[in-house]
């Protein structure tokens, strides 16, 4: 972005409320028990949950580093 040009952020609360319910979600996730049995079949779910979790983990580091970057363009250009 050219210096001094602005970006259109949404507002902080915004981002709260998603990292928090991407955070609930993790929360989620990581209760799920390792076995799940369905009629006769049972299935494993502890690689799918790890997976899950890991990837919660990068959508919360997507939103937060894209906060740091915003506060450091500011600083910048102050």
């Amino acid at each position: 972005m050219p210096k001094g040009a602005r970006a259109r952020v949404p507002p902080l609360e915004t981002f709260d409320e998603i990292i928090t319910e991407l955070e609930n979600q993790k929360k989620q996730i990581l209760t799920l028990e390792d076995v799940h049995i369905i009629g006769w079949l049972k299935i494993y779910v502890s690689s799918l949950r790890n997976s899950l979790s890991v990837k919660a983990d990068q959508w919360i580091d997507v939103y937060t580093n894209f906060l740091l970057n915003q506060v450091k363009i500011i600083l910048t250009n102050l």
